[in-house]
């Protein structure tokens, strides 16, 4: 038996059935000496879906076929989405194991956000994301700046250096802004 949580579900295509079935859409793109494959797959209803799959089949038609491999594999795989179109079925067992996986998914994704090094400002002292190239508070660019320093997340700045009167933080060694060792801070 197929709990509740996975069948009261709105369909993201169209707001008005719930989830039933879910489907790999394929797709080879040709690049004249590369090809690109994707295979992506589609949660929604009946209906839905095999709107879905007839489009990505009526793009690779289009798409497809700009290189001698993909000129070779296109058919292929516009038939296998045609065929799916065609034998789309409510398959709740197959949207229960697609939702879990996709649940994993978000789940391994907030651990790794919640683990990645903070960059911190040299001009503020503001922690942030080490995908930054500026800061968040005073737009200073970090990647051009030689003393940013990378921080865990739960570093806070409580002095202040005696030399430029700039936040560090108690665990550092010297100040990035100005390079004032920081060993006599009290």
């Amino acid at each position: 038996m197929i709990s509740s949580k996975f069948t009261n579900v709105e369909c993201p295509f169209c707001y008005r059935r719930k989830i039933e079935t879910t489907a790999k859409v394929r797709s080879v793109r040709g690049f004249i000496l590369a090809i690109r494959f994707s295979s992506r797959p589609v949660i929604g209803c009946v209906p839905c879906v095999r709107v879905e799959l007839l489009k990505e089949a009526f793009r690779s038609l289009f798409l497809g076929w700009f290189s001698p491999h993909a000129l070779v594999l296109n058919p292929f795989f516009i038939l296998h989405n045609l065929i799916c179109a065609l034998i789309a079925r409510p398959n709740p067992e197959g949207v229960k194991h697609c939702l879990e996986d996709i649940r994993e998914s978000r789940e391994d994704e907030s651990r790794k956000s919640t683990v990645t090094e903070r960059i911190v400002c040299p001009e503020c002292g503001h922690s942030n994301s080490e995908h930054r190239v500026t800061c968040k508070v005073c737009r200073i660019n970090l990647r051009e700046s030689i003393s940013h320093i990378i921080a865990t997340p739960d570093t806070t700045l409580r002095s202040i250096c005696h030399q430029c009167g700039k936040p560090v933080s108690e665990d550092w060694i010297r100040c990035p802004n100005c390079g004032e060792w920081l060993d006599e801070l009290s």
